[in-house]
């Protein structure tokens, strides 16, 4: 399921709004592009996975261990894409959620990449994931907070009518943020379960406030109504 968000800007920084009200620039149609029906990547489904509730919390230990062994390959070998065919309207500025494109009949296989505070496009599936190979690269697990320390690791989960699982580090400060010392992010993963495997929708990032989506708050209520903490079996 494919979540579209509302643009909010903060001084010096893109931040992430929830669309769950009017915003003040009224509504804005999304020029629609031409999509064919979306399609996972082809890598073969392992054994033993399952639909539902039960089986998404099956899954996660195994998304957990990519994580503890850095594998930047898990997300991309497990991303549903669309594919895109740009209109000439998509080349102007998209509304929220739609596809970023160059030009017109620019054609690629797209992914819905989101950003907490700020908006979300439709970007070409190989530019994806940049933020996840940052938190996996830059990762400081001797670090600590309130959180915990700083190791990359499924921290929370939603699960009802979306199941997401909501992936937290501490890594180091990139250049351009403000502040000093390491950073608590948050990186927000969408699943559905489709031809016998669990496979990823879109993603959100939460490099600016990304606390946020750590707590059970009325913040993260829209997004994440069935938020729970993640314990490892």
């Amino acid at each position: 399921m494919i979540r579209i968000f509302t643009l909010l800007l903060m001084p010096g920084i893109l931040a992430l709004a929830i669309a769950c009200g009017d915003d003040d620039g009224g509504d804005q149609p999304v020029p629609t592009p031409t999509v064919d029906a979306p399609a996972a990547t082809s890598t073969p489904a392992p054994d033993g996975e399952a639909d539902g509730a039960d089986g998404f919390r099956q899954f996660i230990p195994a998304f957990q261990e990519a994580l503890d062994e850095g594998d930047a390959s898990f997300l991309r070998g497990r991303a549903l894409t669309q594919a895109i065919l740009c209109t000439a309207d998509n080349v102007a500025p998209a509304g929220p959620g739609g596809p970023s494109c160059e030009f017109e009949g620019q054609e690629f296989d797209g992914f819905t990449e989101t950003f907490w505070r700020s908006e979300g496009a439709i970007i070409p599936v190989e530019d994806a994931f940049s933020d996840f190979d940052t938190m996996l690269l830059t990762a400081k697990p001797g670090e600590s907070d309130d959180f915990g320390d700083g190791s990359v690791q499924v921290y929370a989960l939603n699960v009802g009518d979306n199941f997401d699982a909501i992936v937290t580090a501490i890594i180091e400060r990139p250049a351009d943020f403000g502040g000093e010392g390491p950073l608590r992010v948050a990186y927000g993963t969408n699943w559905v379960f489709e031809s016998e495997r669990w496979v990823v929708t879109s993603t959100l990032t939460a490099f600016v406030l990304g606390e946020e989506l750590l707590e059970p708050a009325e913040v993260v209520q829209p997004l994440y109504p069935n938020w729970e903490r993640y314990e490892s079996p």
